[in-house]
């Protein structure tokens, strides 16, 4: 029986041994929390949240939250990012079997301001710009070129806090096509160590570029003057305020002279692309006063960098042609041949000066004029489509009244100076402001 008891006691006392001398038992823990925009507290989406030592990472959900599963115990440096955004980063104590949670509030990057949103070099060669650092840290910059034959400068470098520098961005046109083509440069940064989306600058050559429409429309250079080769066809302003399309015939002629309003004709839309959009005198000048200035300095319509053309801008192209044998004959002001385009107009027989007459020996200046007609401002009918043309000038006849141009398929004689009245329909032609 004693012995016995002692077995027993040893055996206890083993065992009690045995338990105290085991490792403790540790379980990985979690770490979790959510991501928020620091200026508007809303939680950021697919944001990066990872573990420096680890390389643990997840994505933040639609609620901005993350959940890190399985961290050993210990301590660590945790990170939160976003393209556009600072990187923050937090230590946190992972602790056996527990759940941390670290929350991020991260503040977006400054970008840097451009001063231009595309470069429209038309039949230029060079152009500037600025970039502006608004961030108080230091810009470290790269421009990448879609061409080689584009040359920005400088080319790299670093922008300090809060100052802007100017960029020279040239066109070398050795053996360049003169089509209208779309090219780009890209602005590559980092701000301290953070990234920054790329900012990527457009540039369009050798036409008219116009943000309403996206569109490079082509150019003609008449002498000194560039105009654009097509009527304008746009139905709003650059500040996105629309001009009120208006259809019916009584709608129209119930305009007063103030009016903004535009159509095409026959209210066909094949019509407004073959010719452009008609637009009364107000919606031209969209507030500006008449000008008969060369350049009219009248922007109205037209995209930036181009101008409504007074009457003057008008006879200095119909002189520029007559002086430069683009007149008919001995008719040296004849010039409306050369101005229309080489099919479309009524035929004139026997009249070897005019539009109409073997038209395919039209158009010597590539004005590229189609007779678009005209929209009466009396009863809104629409008129003369294949016979003519009618534009608005930035020049005002009177109150009620602006000189506008016209030309006409069996026309001999020099461009025709109409007075229209502001609610008729005319076609707009802008040309650009001198450099």
């Amino acid at each position: 029986m004693l012995l016995r008891n002692l077995i027993r006691i040893f055996v206890l006392i083993f065992i009690s041994l045995f338990l105290y001398s085991c490792p403790e038992v540790t379980l990985p823990g979690d770490i979790t929390g959510i991501v928020t925009d620091a200026e508007t507290s809303e939680p950021i989406q697919v944001a990066t949240v990872k573990i420096n030592q680890t390389d643990d990472s997840t994505l933040t959900g639609n609620d901005g939250r993350y959940l890190i599963k399985n961290v050993p115990p210990g301590e660590y440096e945790i990170k939160a990012s976003k393209f556009s955004y600072k990187t923050k980063k937090e230590n946190v104590e992972v602790l056996s079997a527990e759940t941390q949670s670290i929350d991020f509030t991260l503040p977006e990057i400054p970008l840097p301001e451009i001063s231009v949103g595309y470069l429209d070099f038309c039949l230029d060669s060079s152009l500037f710009f600025t970039i502006s650092n608004t961030s108080p840290e230091p810009l470290a910059f790269a421009i990448k070129k879609s061409q080689s034959w584009i040359t920005v400068s400088p080319s790299a470098g670093v922008i300090g806090n809060e100052t802007a520098i100017f960029f020279n961005v040239a066109i070398d046109r050795t053996g360049l096509s003169t089509d209208t083509m779309k090219e780009s440069i890209t602005l590559i940064s980092v701000i301290g160590t953070d990234e920054i989306p790329d900012i990527k600058i457009n540039i369009y050559l050798n036409g008219c570029y116009d943000p309403r429409t996206n569109v490079n429309h082509e150019v003609v250079k008449i002498g000194p003057q560039i105009w654009m080769k097509e009527n304008l066809k746009v139905t709003s302003y650059l500040d996105g305020k629309n001009i009120p399309v208006v259809e019916g015939n009584s709608n129209w002629s119930a305009l007063t002279a103030t009016d903004k309003a535009c159509c095409w004709y026959n209210n066909n839309e094949v019509y407004k692309d073959l010719y452009g959009v008609l637009y009364t005198r107000a919606a031209v000048m969209n507030g500006a006063a008449s000008s008969s200035a060369s350049p009219s300095g009248i922007q109205g319509l037209c995209p930036a960098g181009w101008h409504v053309p007074s009457l003057n801008e008008w006879s200095a192209l119909s002189d520029y042609l007559a002086s430069n044998d683009c007149g008919c004959g001995n008719m040296e002001y004849s010039v409306v041949k050369s101005l229309a385009a080489t099919s479309g107009w009524d035929t004139c027989l026997n009249q070897p000066c005019a539009i109409g007459y073997n038209q395919w020996s039209n158009n010597s200046s590539g004005f590229s004029a189609r007779p678009g007609g005209v929209r009466d401002y009396a009863d809104g009918s629409f008129l003369f489509k294949n016979a003519g043309i009618f534009w608005h000038t930035a020049t005002e006849f009177n109150a009620d009244w602006t000189y506008g141009i016209a030309i006409n398929s069996c026309d001999v004689l020099p461009i025709r100076l109409d007075e229209v009245p502001f609610k008729n329909g005319c076609y707009v032609r802008c040309i650009k402001d001198p450099n």
